[in-house]
């Protein structure tokens, strides 16, 4: 009841069935594994975005990091998909569930209701589709990269560095972690920290 009186006026102008005679604009595989996530889709060659799970999140279900990778690859790709018709393919079942009809878990609900608003925003429609694992080879290879030239600074060495006196220009606002600039994925969180 409380997704319907929140977004009731909203779905009220737009058309929920999905249109058989719409073509997809875009295609979308993602994959998410114990360690990542990534998704690719082709425009002027492949466009792939990848990144690596934070502890707290290698913990979730697999459910809760396919959701996520789904969210991170829309706004990844937020600049290109924008107004776009996507036929998406995930390897979770239970993911593509929630996205069509929600779930009784809060944190699953809340990530497809994220994911639902953020389409809602920014005129994404978003047809989404299992497929079997054997389907997505090239998402899961991707999900499974470990950066191990990733550039960070953890809370903890940023506050050991503090009791040298050394700043670390990071505000607590920050995510402590600074993604490289180079990175060979799509990524819309690449933070530039400069002179």
């Amino acid at each position: 009841m409380k997704f319907w009186l929140a977004y009731a006026k909203e779905l009220n102008s737009k058309i929920i069935k999905d249109d058989p005679v719409k073509r997809s604009n875009f295609i979308v595989y993602s994959d998410a594994s114990a360690t990542g996530c990534s998704a690719h889709l082709e425009l002027n060659g492949e466009q792939i975005c990848h990144r690596e799970w934070e502890s707290h999140e290698r913990n979730k279900s697999s459910t809760w990091r396919a959701l996520a990778a789904i969210e991170y690859a829309l706004n990844a790709y937020h600049s290109i998909v924008k107004g776009s018709y996507l036929k998406w393919f995930s390897d979770s079942q239970s993911a593509v569930k929630i996205i069509q009809v929600g779930s009784m878990k809060e944190g699953l609900h809340d990530l497809a209701i994220r994911i639902f608003e953020f389409c809602a925003m920014n005129d994404i429609h978003l047809n989404i589709q299992w497929i079997p694992r054997t389907e997505l080879e090239r998402a899961d290879y991707i999900s499974r990269i470990i950066d191990i030239d990733d550039w960070q600074l953890t809370a903890v060495a940023s506050s050991s560095l503090k009791s040298y006196g050394v700043r670390t220009r990071l505000t607590a606002l920050q995510i402590i972690t600074i993604r490289k600039l180079t990175s060979i994925f799509q990524d819309s969180g690449i933070q530039v920290v400069t002179g």
